[in-house]
């Protein structure tokens, strides 16, 4: 259920507000995120409240919801999915993200926590610099000069009903930093974000899309609904293959495949120490019976596995 808690508007009542507040003084911004008081809900962005919504709001089921392709006009497109109330309804969220060549922007949003963390087959991690902004990602060839310039935009919102997009009527400034934006040689392809749900406190997850190259190449989203990693066994964290080598493989990890095929852990998957994807393998080499022989060692960074090889 939502957490009830006090906050002010700058307006007789959340229908006719324009932002949401901590405090009486109207001085500290609420964070991003829905907002309801019973019959309406609006979401925050950016401490400006987008329109109103029925209340509750479910959003698109992640079970049927299949490929959303977005649209090709320049433009934000957010998909609100129904992650599920039902007690199984935990885990993690795996969203598949394909950009195509012409660059785009993703983020993930679930409560008021935001992610932009991702791996691609082709090129692993993924990620802008500043946590909570857009990623913008892409071949560096088709970029149209507007990702990592700098400029700040305005984009016009389109939501998806489940069948279409149609556009909101509200538009946001959006800035295309260069610390956002991690083009690549070639198209990333299948790109893959871990959003961990620990619970059924919050249940919408928004993923907002953002294009600002006109037209574009039809990149795809497919949501998954939230369930437990896969576990394997590894060793502890170490550097020096000899003492490595010698390690048990007895510690639980968990694992987002990108690349790899169960049982077999692949180069740039994901793998977590919780079967949320909350927390991130720490960076270092493990050793592991989950790869294809001869190989027994994985490295590790920013929690998506770099290199597979044979030490031992």
């Amino acid at each position: 259920m939502p957490i009830q808690q006090t906050y002010y508007l700058n307006a007789p009542s959340l229908g006719s507000a324009t932002a949401v507040f901590y405090d009486a003084a109207l001085s500290v911004c609420a964070a991003d995120g829905f907002y309801g008081d019973g019959v309406i809900t609006r979401e925050q962005v950016g401490c400006v409240l987008l329109p109103q919504q029925d209340c509750p709001f479910c959003g698109t089921s992640c079970s049927p919801i299949g490929e959303v392709i977005i649209g090709e006009d320049t433009a934000i497109y957010s998909l609100s999915v129904d992650t599920g109330t039902n007690p199984t309804d935990i885990g993690a969220i795996i969203i598949e993200f394909n950009p195509n060549s012409i660059p785009n922007g993703i983020k993930a949003t679930l409560n008021t926590n935001t992610y932009n963390e991702l791996s691609s087959v082709n090129y692993g991690y993924l990620a802008s610099s500043v946590p909570g902004t857009f990623t913008y990602i892409g071949a560096t060839a088709s970029n149209c000069g507007e990702y990592g310039s700098g400029h700040t935009n305005e984009y016009e919102i389109n939501e998806y009903d489940g069948i279409t997009w149609n556009n909101t009527g509200d538009s946001i400034y959006v800035t295309l930093d260069a610390a956002y934006t991690i083009l690549t040689p070639s198209a990333p392809d299948k790109c893959i974000m871990v959003v961990p749900k620990l619970n059924n406190s919050f249940n919408t997850l928004i993923v907002d899309t953002l294009l600002a190259c006109y037209p574009d190449d039809y990149a795809s989203i497919i949501v998954h609904c939230p369930q437990r990693l896969r576990s394997f066994t590894g060793s502890t964290a170490e550097a020096d293959d000899t003492i490595r080598c010698a390690l048990p493989t007895n510690v639980t990890y968990y694992v987002a495949a990108v690349n790899g095929t169960n049982p077999f852990l692949g180069l740039y998957d994901w793998v977590f120490t919780d079967s949320f994807g909350q927390n991130k393998l720490a960076d270092g080499k493990y050793k592991t019976n989950f790869l294809i022989l001869p190989n027994d060692t994985i490295e590790v960074q920013n929690g998506v596995i770099i290199s597979i090889s044979q030490t031992c």
